[in-house]
């Protein structure tokens, strides 16, 4: 084995950390400020993409009943973005009906068990 290839890490001293500011209102990337997500589901479409892949999210959104929302919202982590909605209840009623969809076709062998979202759990150590 070679030596002379440190593989060694060194780590910054804890106490050179600033200390958390329980004052400053944390932020939710992603997040559009003053909508209720009980009564909205949204979609954004980053304008910082490539134009044929803004206007092919746009379409996608639109197509699945998604409406441009008015105004200049603000959305956390976003430098610049387009916020697309739908009413909450719409979106749950559309959810629900995707499911049913993948249950039927795995009942009827068109589709495998790998369709259905898996729940992650990662609770980290200690």
């Amino acid at each position: 084995m070679d030596e002379s290839f440190d593989t060694s890490i060194v780590l910054p001293d804890p106490s050179s950390f600033k200390a958390v500011d329980i004052d400053r209102p944390m932020t939710h990337p992603g997040r559009v400020q003053g909508l209720d997500y009980t009564k909205w589901a949204v979609a954004i479409v980053d304008l910082n993409s490539k134009p044929d892949r803004i206007e092919a999210e746009r379409r996608r959104i639109a197509g699945k009943g998604y409406q441009l929302l008015g105004g200049r919202p603000v959305v956390e982590g976003w430098a610049s973005a387009e916020v697309w909605v739908i009413p909450r209840e719409i979106h749950e009623q559309r959810l629900a009906a995707r499911q049913r969809m993948m249950i039927d076709g795995i009942a009827t062998g068109r589709y495998t068990e790998s369709v259905m979202p898996r729940e992650v759990i990662n609770r980290g150590r200690g």
